[in-house]
């Protein structure tokens, strides 16, 4: 006997659209680079399921340093969010960059092996993501890349779906 199931649950996508308002300044001094950017949004239209309205605002760093004859970028970001509350689930989780610092490094070992090493810290809801990724360029069009990431945060996060999950990509590019 072959059964027949239907789904009870009807999945209708809505279309609308979105006010938005943003800028950036990014000002240059010597071997600083310092970076502000902001945005507004909001849906057109009042209906109850649309998602409400956000802004945020991310200020940010930049340093370039020599150290032991190799050329280092240093990146510190910080991010501040604030939405209109909503009550759906998983996607009413807290937003990793509602209140975060990004952080990264980039340390070129020579012109074709690259390591990179980013962060970012969630204060409000205490997850977090590590990554580290080194590339080793091979010839002008080929590529070999490693890369490792931790991420932890508690079930109330977005970040915490993932909670206490790593994985390693090993990866061959081709550019052209």
């Amino acid at each position: 006997i072959v059964g027949v199931m239907t789904n009870p649950v009807t999945v209708i996508p809505i279309e609308y659209r979105r006010r938005t308002y943003a800028g950036a300044l990014v000002s240059t001094h010597q071997s600083w680079i310092l970076r502000l950017a902001g945005r507004f949004d909001q849906p057109i239209g009042n209906d109850p399921i649309l998602p409400g309205w956000s802004d945020q605002i991310v200020g940010g760093v930049e340093k370039t340093f020599t150290l032991a004859n190799q050329t280092v970028i240093l990146v510190v970001q910080g991010a501040f969010e604030q939405t209109q509350s909503s009550n759906q689930g998983v996607l009413a989780s807290l937003d990793p960059l509602q209140r975060a610092v990004l952080l990264g490094v980039r340390l070129p070992f020579t012109d074709n092996l690259l390591l990179f090493v980013s962060g970012l810290a969630d204060t409000l809801g205490g997850s977090s993501v590590a990554r580290v990724n080194l590339q080793e360029k091979l010839s002008g069009h080929w590529s070999i890349d490693g890369t490792v990431e931790w991420i932890r945060g508690s079930s109330n996060t977005l970040l915490g779906q993932w909670n206490d999950k790593g994985r390693a990509i090993a990866a061959t590019s081709f550019q052209f």
